[in-house]
């Protein structure tokens, strides 16, 4: 049903310019990056280190460069709409020594013993957002704009070492959220400096509610670990989104045309 809501947003951006054309429109194309952090719970550096005899476990990820390529579409001086791809770029860090774990009165000695180590993962994403920018002039230096859209996203890293170890869970895909502003420097007619900082919120389906991270000795499926021998975080340690906050610098191109008149 979301996917089906987003195509539809999707066909609504291609019918929309027809009705709300104005005698002067302006594409712009842009790309540029930037940096990311998160304030979100999980993304914090957290550790298990109270309980000798079952598990010792430290993890830590953290968001680095971003890089973005987006399409916009004014229909007039104010109002217009972008398409994005974007794609950021993270680290995680992990240490586990797995020794065993009690079920009920009976100790169970499983003795996982890893190196720490530090692995790379992303988020890519194509979003659809609403572009409001306060202007008087199309050919104004500087003004202000304010964005909001939604979209899909794509996470990518090593499954086993990551995906499956991090508090996201292993599903790869889903919906996002997007909000933001900036200001638009006008070089010349044709280039334009953007500078922007934006919210992105990814939500994850399998991730049960909760108001805090759960921080039991039980991080990980030993039903699984036992019949393969794959370490996978336990649903209950999922978290149910994921909040960052970045800031860009981009180059853009504008491309401008205007209407022309029927002669009488």
């Amino acid at each position: 049903m979301k996917l089906r809501l987003f195509l539809a947003a999707a066909l609504l951006a291609l019918v929309l310019p027809s009705y709300l054309a104005s005698q002067q429109k302006e594409v712009i194309i842009g790309t540029g990056g930037g940096y990311s952090l998160s304030l979100d719970a999980a993304a914090s550096p957290w550790e298990i280190d109270w309980a000798p005899g079952e598990i010792y476990f430290k993890e830590h990820m953290k968001l680095k460069e971003s890089f973005s390529f987006n399409v916009q579409y004014f229909f007039n001086k104010e109002i217009g709409l972008q398409l994005e791809f974007h794609h950021q770029k993270a680290s995680y860090f992990s240490q586990l020594e797995w020794y065993g774990l009690y079920i009920e009165s009976f100790y169970i000695d499983i003795d996982h013993i890893e190196e720490p180590y530090t692995k790379p993962w992303s988020i890519s994403s194509l979003s659809v957002s609403l572009f409001i920018a306060k202007r008087q002039y199309f050919n104004q230096k500087v003004f202000p704009y304010a964005f909001v859209g939604a979209g899909l996203y794509f996470l990518e890293g090593d499954r086993e070492f990551v995906l499956s170890r991090f508090r996201l869970g292993p599903r790869k895909t889903g919906e996002l959220f997007k909000l933001g502003g900036g200001f638009k420097y006008r070089l010349n007619r044709f280039l334009l400096l953007n500078f922007r900082f934006f919210g992105q919120s990814i939500w994850r389906k399998e991730a049960r509610y909760r108001s805090s991270l759960y921080g039991g000795t039980l991080q990980f499926d030993p039903d699984l670990y036992f019949a393969t021998g794959e370490i996978s975080r336990v649903s209950t340690a999922w978290v149910k989104t994921f909040t960052f906050l970045g800031t860009e610098l981009s180059l853009e191109f504008c491309f401008s045309r205007k209407k022309k008149r029927s002669s009488l």
